[in-house]
């Protein structure tokens, strides 16, 4: 029992730093970019930087690979004041832990809701506006005529304008490509 009490006694020297141990300046993290490095740091002969040190106890801590979760905790649990320092100078948290505060929802009347919802009459401006439009692009870039069939050019306008419901191609055949000529 006494043996096992001057072996465990020699172990506890043992990881005691020395006076000159304490008085060693540590070296800085080789590529670090993490805040909390600045209360850590390996001694001039660690040159693989493999033993972590606390400049403030002087204690090892276990941090494989650069992973920096240790460190942190080794602050918050040991020494408090470090932590916080660490923390502001960290400056916002981190963005998933961010939580925004959604903007009030407000509630559309019933005319608002259904607006949406409900195509263009043909005489309105929107209406004539989009389908002038068409017709220009059929005769500017040569498209065929055909083109107001095709399911692709109708979910690109589906898309860009849910109310608009786009007439046939006779329409634009015997009404819409006359009027851009001006053919009565």
């Amino acid at each position: 029992m006494a043996e096992a009490e001057s072996e465990r006694h020699e172990e506890t020297e043992a990881a005691r730093p020395t006076h000159d141990e304490e008085e060693e300046e540590l070296l800085p993290k080789k590529g670090a970019t993490s805040v909390v490095w600045n209360f850590f740091g390996f001694r001039k002969a660690d040159k693989d930087q493999k033993v972590i040190l606390c400049k403030v106890c002087r204690g090892t801590v276990a941090a494989g690979g650069g992973n920096t979760s240790n460190l942190f905790h080794h602050l918050k649990i040991k020494h408090a004041k470090q932590y916080y320092e660490s923390q502001k100078m960290r400056g916002a948290p981190a963005a998933s832990k961010i939580k925004v505060a959604a903007p009030p929802l407000v509630q559309k009347s019933l005319a608002e809701s259904f607006a949406k919802g409900t195509p263009y009459d043909k005489k309105s401006r929107r209406w004539r506006e989009i389908t002038e439009a068409i017709t220009t692009h059929i005769c500017k870039d040569m498209v065929p005529i055909y083109t107001v069939k095709k399911p692709g050019f109708r979910e690109l306008l589906s898309t860009l304008d849910p109310r608009y419901v786009m007439p046939s191609r006779k329409h634009f055949t015997a009404v819409e490509l006359p009027r851009l000529y001006g053919v009565p």
